[in-house]
């Protein structure tokens, strides 16, 4: 039974929400309602200047989640090869599980954005930074309200090593830009878990100076 959002504390909601991958049961059902009323939670996170800028691609679709996920899966490939090289015959990674699994996600949710013009000089950082800092935290309300419904949830992005290919695939204008994608599934097991391990307070936080 799918969690409702007076079964969370704030505190347990925010320590507890994973990034999930094997937990996540792709022959399970995702109600497109339930994806909605979360992005609608989503679209409530702080923005600059609140321009609202996103849009949100949600692929149901069977057949279009299959070629998403195929391309997923052979960026995955090309780039843990690129790094790690070829897996040894008859073995896999355990990273292997969610580009193999992509295509049987329920749901899956790209966000996009206008492309952005090139910044000018010097402005590089601050550009890239009001452009990821007005869409992350909108992908995160999305996490933490599928979450409240049964629902569990990773944010990726593999699948920008083949963006061009995902575009034509989607019909995505070309003057947008994909940021991430979140594959969405039923959470298998109980939808509870405890605190990840985390350093302690002291050893990341610093007052007045580095």
């Amino acid at each position: 039974m799918a969690a409702t959002p007076d079964q969370f504390d704030v505190d347990t909601l925010l320590t507890t929400t994973r990034s999930l991958r094997r937990r996540l049961d792709v022959a399970g059902d995702v109600a497109l309602d339930d994806v909605l009323a979360s992005l609608e939670i989503a679209t409530h996170a702080p923005n600059a200047s609140n321009r609202q800028i996103w849009r949100w691609l949600v692929i149901v679709d069977p057949d279009t989640r299959t070629a998403v996920g195929d391309l997923y899966r052979a960026s995955y490939r090309e780039y843990v090869e690129s790094v790690a090289g070829p897996a040894p015959e008859g073995t896999t990674r355990p990273s292997d599980w969610l580009p193999d699994h992509m295509s049987r996600m329920p749901a899956l949710v790209l966000p996009c954005v206008p492309t952005p013009p090139p910044a000018p000089p010097g402005d590089e950082l601050f550009a890239r930074s009001n452009l990821y800092g007005s869409v992350f935290p909108a992908v995160w309300n999305l996490q933490l309200a599928l979450r409240t419904r049964g629902l569990g949830s990773c944010l990726t992005t593999l699948h920008l090593r083949r963006a061009a290919e995902i575009a034509a695939l989607l019909h995505i204008p070309d003057d947008y830009t994909q940021i991430c994608m979140v594959p969405v599934a039923p959470i298998r097991g109980a939808n509870s878990f405890k605190p990840a391990p985390r350093r302690p307070i002291d050893e990341v936080v610093s007052i007045d100076s580095w």
